[in-house]
Formats: structure tokens, sequence, C-alpha cells
């Protein structure tokens, strides 16, 4: 069980570049190639990038605990436009990923559950979120809350 979520800041960017290297190794290695899974990771995960991320105007992350030990994170942004969604507000989940060795205690539904306040509070419409083809094994659960 979670023990606490909170806004992740620019303090946390180096503790985001981990968790998602991390959690992306975990779920996407045996897709793709090591030399591309180092591209993507040097590429979208570095310090620099994740902090211009954390920096911009509508993105917000939120880490989620458990015994003082960072187990996962969620990333919203509302920069990503959807013409199905034009005359919506809308707010995407644009990340959510959870440590291998944190699944199956509900922290993603946690997370969601705090995106889903965020975006009450905030105002928003809709919120959204896209799953990968390959990734059949959360697809169930995203389609529970109706994404």
């Amino acid at each position: 069980m979670i023990n606490y979520i909170r806004q992740a800041g620019l303090i946390d960017v180096a503790l985001l570049s981990n968790l998602s290297t991390l959690t992306f190794y975990e779920t996407y290695a045996a897709y793709n190639t090591p030399e591309n899974m180092q591209q993507y990771v040097e590429k979208y995960f570095n310090n620099d990038q994740l902090a211009k991320e954390i920096n911009e105007a509508g993105n917000n992350f939120f880490i989620a605990f458990i015994n003082e030990q960072a187990a996962g994170y969620v990333k919203l942004r509302t920069s990503e436009k959807l013409v199905e969604l034009k005359n919506l507000k809308h707010i995407e989940i644009e990340r959510i990923y959870v440590l291998q060795q944190y699944q199956k205690q509900k922290i993603g539904l946690q997370l969601i559950n705090q995106s889903m306040k965020v975006a009450a509070v905030k105002g928003f419409e809709v919120i959204w979120l896209f799953v990968c083809k390959n990734y059949y094994l959360k697809r169930n659960t995203f389609l529970s809350f109706r994404f």
C-alpha cells in the first residue's frame, strides 16, 4: 500500500530519471533491441529532458512512495491536443510507470485516482491515455476506467 503520493519538482529529476529508466527497461526491453532501448532512455529520460518537462506549463508529475522508497510515478500533460477532443477541456496521462517489484499492489490504480482528482480540481472534462498495442497486460485495467 502506498504511504503517500506527492507532486514532483526539480529536486526530483534524478529520481524520475532512475524510475523512468528502470520501469521502461522492465516493461519494454522484451520488445526492443538493446540499442533502441539505450537510445530512447538517453533521449527521453536524461536529467535535462526531465527538468524541461517538469518546468513545462501544463505538465504535472506525481510520485508514489512505499516505505519512503519511490515505487512509481504518473505524468499528466495538457499540451497534446486531440482533434477528437477539440471541444472538451482535456488532460492526458502521458506516463504511468510502476516498478515491477511494486506491481500488483494497486499503485497504478492510486496514481490514476490521483490523476482524476487533479483533473477534477483543475476543471478538466476528460482524462485520457494511450496504451501501446503490445501492452495487453494493463489494457483491461485501463478499460475498467473507461479510457
